[in-house]
């Protein structure tokens, strides 16, 4: 079994790294690959799709351990890897939110080679061993990762009858509901959830995003400020509450919610939720003064830095509209509408041989792109 199992170890400090790498050698294991921060993991997990196990540490720059947790869980493709928490103080409060997002096991540092590798142990212990109900949930959730929408209701409804009550089924049906504007049906999932444990700090902040869809913006508070009460730990409760009073025009409330965030602790995903949020705002300067401080979009993002860009190209900033563009494209490389976008700037900038090259590849990607075709023979009838 022991040839079967790959490792992919994530920490900031390589001395962790070695020390495990050289526990998991030491006990049989050949496989283990290593990783400096969340974001270089996901990087790792693509290339190497065989990991079966991962060892994370929770305090990590650009993506901490949880956000790596989260990414995993809503992946389609990786959400059933099992995952390990380590951290320097595993607090009762880290390990509830470790928990809510479905870590399998946690570790506080330093720890012994018996207690890493019993807690290995446990961890691969669960995937031979499952509750009756897991594969099942695993089936579930990888319908509504795919969005299949309709089949994911139907299943989550036939579990219901078959086990009873669930939290992470009704968890998953009112997330389907929520994304078909069901917002009758989603609340009363939620309810149901609440019912069944009232410190779902998910159902809240769930319930605060229904509201805030219906405009509901005092609700909306209501419910998020009850997420961050249960789960103080989670950034993303913090950032909606500051949302909504941005939503509210209470802009001094917003500043303030965003300002007591501790700044050593906010990743480039935070500062990007908050340049969002201002973003949706209409509050430019605020905006740039968070995505700036995110060192680099990631795939997810870049919706955020290309709606950023185009806010500044709407300024007349070019320069740095194409800065944000050439970020984003350096993620997502052959994004035929980030090329065209960004041969627009180069055009306003008169830089038609850039623009020109950017929108030849923009066709070659898309040939039916009508907009990039358009203004390459703009471009070529200004050259005779």
């Amino acid at each position: 079994m022991k040839d079967r199992i790959y490792f992919l170890l994530v920490d900031d400090q390589q001395l962790i790294l070695t020390l495990a790498s050289r526990i998991l050698k030491n006990n049989g294991y050949k496989h283990i690959i290593q990783a400096s921060n969340g974001a270089v993991a996901l990087n790792k997990i693509k290339k190497s799709p065989m990991i079966n196990v991962i060892v994370t540490d929770w305090n990590m720059p650009n993506m901490n351990g949880i956000e790596l947790l989260m990414a995993i869980r809503n992946d389609p493709n990786y959400f059933n890897i099992s995952v390990l928490m380590l951290s320097e103080e595993m607090s009762d409060d880290k390990i509830f939110y470790a928990i809510e997002e479905g870590v399998d096991a946690y570790l506080e540092k330093p720890f012994s080679e018996d207690k890493f590798i019993a807690t290995i142990n446990k961890v691969l212990q669960k995937d031979l061993d499952p509750d009756p109900i897991k594969y099942k949930l695993q089936k579930l959730t990888a319908m509504s990762l795919r969005k299949k929408v309709n089949e994911t209701i139907d299943y989550s409804k036939s579990l219901l009858q078959e086990y009873g009550n669930n939290i992470d089924v009704y968890l998953i049906l009112s997330d389907c509901y929520l994304s078909t504007r069901d917002y009758e049906n989603a609340e009363e999932c939620l309810h149901k959830v609440l019912k069944i444990n009232k410190k779902s700090s998910k159902a809240y902040h769930m319930l605060g995003q229904i509201s805030m869809k219906q405009f509901e913006y005092e609700k909306a508070l209501s419910y998020m400020e009850m997420a961050y009460s249960i789960n103080p730990l989670n950034t993303d409760a913090v950032i909606s509450i500051g949302n909504i009073y941005l939503k509210m025009g209470k802009i001094k409330e917003a500043s303030e919610t965003f300002s007591n965030l501790q700044v050593d602790t906010l990743t480039n995903r935070n500062y990007t939720s908050i340049g969002a949020a201002y973003l949706g705002a209409g509050n430019l300067e605020k905006a740039s003064q968070y995505l700036q401080s995110a060192k680099a979009p990631v795939l997810e993002s870049i919706a955020v830095f290309n709606k950023y860009a185009l806010e500044l190209k709407k300024q007349g900033e070019y320069e740095a509209a194409t800065d944000q563009y050439q970020k984003c494209l350096k993620i997502d490389p052959l994004n035929h509408i980030l090329l065209l976008n960004t041969a627009v700037c180069y055009f306003e900038k008169k830089n038609y041989a850039e623009a020109t090259s950017l929108l030849e590849k923009c066709l070659k990607i898309d040939p039916q792109f009508n907009d990039a075709a358009r203004l390459l023979n703009h471009i070529k009838k200004m050259k005779r």
